[in-house]
């Protein structure tokens, strides 16, 4: 009988830790994708493309000789982008995020690809600030 209440106790106590975790892990990617959303909306609204589109959303920690270390990544192409220089238009769209996204800074890396017939161009966004 005393072994029978202190396994019940004991998968009380394991049930309640992963209802914990799950919970939690819920929680971060809800976060997570409503920061997604919000990039992908500030991006259609103000970018003039001819298409955008979310191309992968990984979370894990991931290591890329380019890229380095990252736990969250997110990457868009934006088709035939109306844009003078590649500078100008990465600043624009880095400020337009840090206004439009709540959490930009807590968000692992996030890439732009801009491709065109002619050139493929890519800014990175790593903890918030740009990098191209």
């Amino acid at each position: 009988m005393k072994k029978r209440i202190i396994y019940i106790s004991i998968a009380m106590v394991i049930g309640a830790f992963l209802v914990g975790v799950f919970s939690a892990f819920y929680d971060s990617y809800t976060a997570d994708e409503i920061t997604v959303n919000q990039i992908e909306a500030s991006l259609n609204t103000h970018c003039y493309c001819e298409s955008i589109s979310k191309d992968m959303y990984s979370k894990g920690v991931q290591y890329s000789n380019v890229k380095g270390f990252s736990v969250e990544h997110v990457s868009f192409s934006l088709i035939n982008c109306k844009y003078e220089s590649l500078q100008k238009e990465a600043n624009r769209i880095h400020q337009l995020l840090i206004n439009d996204v709540e959490a930009l800074e807590n968000f692992n890396l996030i890439s732009l690809d801009i491709i065109s017939e002619d050139r493929h161009d890519t800014i990175t966004i790593k903890n918030g600030q740009l990098e191209i």
